[in-house]
């Protein structure tokens, strides 16, 4: 989805770029998700997919949360670096994109950019209307499904509630900023909208807080995922 709502908003420059780049039938979306499945053959790229800010911290501090470069806000910076990089081969370019494109993804989802000490979710059981699920697979999948299981459409909803100005507000700030907004989101809602006991239970309460913030997160990726290709791919 969010490949999808970048693609409708890269310049025309960048869309050439990438049809150069990735091949004349290749979209973002169908390479979005390329960095999960190499993930198994290349472990060392695993915590290229989140940033571990404690929940109850208000700042990143990369010695803490982002050691030797490893974690998403540091590699999405590094592989912007290649796409802007002249003298990068177009397997360099290829695969830089990929990651780009699934990382930005990554990096508005909630739990990608909170630590719990629950890894990322994975590790708090709950029930999604009757589902059993953890907290991680919710916001994943189950929430997505459960607006629009039809993401095409719920895509293109989305894409046409943006306006000038959403689009230009989204744009700015840098990619840390966009992670320390994941991780609010992950302190508001994500955790702090939970069921209160031993039981979680989630069900329409959750669902009503956490539907409107998946749909602006979803539309961030998208227009800074199209920002991100746009300024780089020129």
């Amino acid at each position: 989805m969010v490949a999808t709502i970048a693609e409708r908003h890269l310049t025309a420059r960048a869309r050439e770029r990438v049809r150069q780049i990735l091949g004349p039938e290749v979209s973002l979306a169908a390479v979005s998700t390329w960095a999960d499945e190499i993930r198994p053959s290349r472990p060392k790229t695993a915590p290229w997919h989140y940033i571990d800010i404690p929940l109850n911290a208000s700042a990143i501090d990369p010695a803490r949360d982002c050691q030797d470069g490893d974690c998403v806000t540091a590699v999405i910076t590094r592989f912007v670096a290649v796409l802007r990089d002249n003298a990068s081969s177009l397997d360099a370019k290829s695969e830089a994109l990929k990651f780009v494109v699934h990382f930005v993804a990554d990096l508005h989802q909630p739990l990608h950019c909170a630590d719990n000490h629950d890894r990322g979710g994975n590790d708090v059981h709950v029930t999604f209307f009757g589902q059993n699920a953890n907290l991680h697979s919710v916001w994943d999948t189950l929430l997505i499904e459960r607006i629009d299981p039809d993401t095409g459409s719920y895509a293109k909803r989305l894409d046409a509630a943006l306006t000038n100005s959403n689009i230009s507000t989204f744009e700015a700030g840098t990619v840390e900023d966009w992670a320390l907004e994941s991780h609010a989101v992950a302190q508001k809602v994500a955790y702090g909208a939970l069921p209160r006991g031993e039981t979680l239970g989630l069900g329409a309460d959750y669902f009503q807080t956490a539907a409107p913030t998946v749909d602006l997160q979803l539309q961030e990726a998208g227009i800074r995922l199209a920002f991100i290709l746009s300024t780089a791919l020129r």
